[in-house]
């Protein structure tokens, strides 16, 4: 997963509006329905056609082919809008609202359920873009994240940006409150996990660098995708779940079958 540039700033001036029905062949969907039974039945539904700022395009290209490089190809992308007639990015197709992702084997991956492909997905569209809202930023995105081109990507003291962090440091075992603050506790966790010495003090704030933030967003992204495909495999009894959870069994029984699939390519 390519991380961009140290200090990386996407522009800011506005580029054409182009039309689209796909990201990277994947259609898009607009569909708000609530009814749990049909959510995210494709057959059910019809592409929609949107209106995209041709950076925002490329950024979502860039976004929808780390999803598939490092977890499994998309069926479908749900979303909530991209240009729409009210204030903001949203104005001139700068913004983009996504309420979930259909993956082939039957996977849905909906906004609303805070899971760790959820996390994941978040953490690969942070790792691009420098607003992402979700629902730790308010309840107006409790069951979608919207993202822009208004700032450009990078670590920012905000509430959005750093109750994202909590929220990945909470479901990767820490013991943190997600209330937005990057406060003492944050920099201790967030610096424990990445190994960094300068942020485990807990007397002096330092707010992570970019390559640090950027680093941590990929280490997040790649470890919840490796877990969420190793319960997927589990579930589907492709490996077998070893006494203790034991996750190095479990690689090694990974590796045992990819080699099984190359020899009989090879044969």
């Amino acid at each position: 997963m390519k991380l961009l540039p140290s200090g990386f700033a996407l522009k800011h001036k506005r580029m054409s509006m182009i039309k689209h029905t796909k990201i990277n062949s994947i259609p898009l969907y607009y569909e708000r329905n609530l009814d749990e039974s049909t959510w995210g039945d494709l057959s059910k539904w019809k592409a929609g056609r949107f209106n995209f700022d041709e950076e925002l395009y490329e950024a979502l290209e860039w976004v929808f082919e780390q999803v598939e490089k490092f977890f499994m190809f998309p069926l479908g992308i749900i979303t909530a809008g991209v240009q729409v007639d009210k204030e903001g990015e949203h104005k001139f197709g700068r913004a983009f609202d996504l309420d979930g992702i259909v993956f082939q084997g039957g996977l849905k991956l909906r906004i609303r359920d805070r899971t760790k492909l959820h996390a994941a997905v978040m953490a690969t569209f942070m790792q691009r873009f420098g607003v992402v809202l979700g629902w730790m930023y308010d309840e107006d995105h409790e069951d979608h994240f919207h993202v822009d081109l208004s700032k450009g990507w990078g670590f920012r003291n905000s509430r959005s940006i750093v109750g994202a962090v909590q929220w990945f440091l909470e479901l990767d075992g820490y013991a943190i409150k997600i209330d937005g603050i990057w406060g003492p506790k944050t920099q201790y966790a967030f610096g424990k996990h990445e190994g960094l010495l300068k942020l485990k003090v807990y007397d002096t704030l330092r707010y992570p660098s970019h390559d640090e933030y950027g680093a941590f967003l990929r280490r997040i992204a790649l470890k919840f995708f490796d877990e969420v495909k190793r319960e997927r495999m589990i579930e589907d009894g492709e490996i077998e779940e070893f006494p203790g959870n034991d996750m190095r069994r479990t690689l090694k029984e990974i590796r045992r079958l990819v080699d099984e699939a190359l020899n009989e390519e090879e044969g």
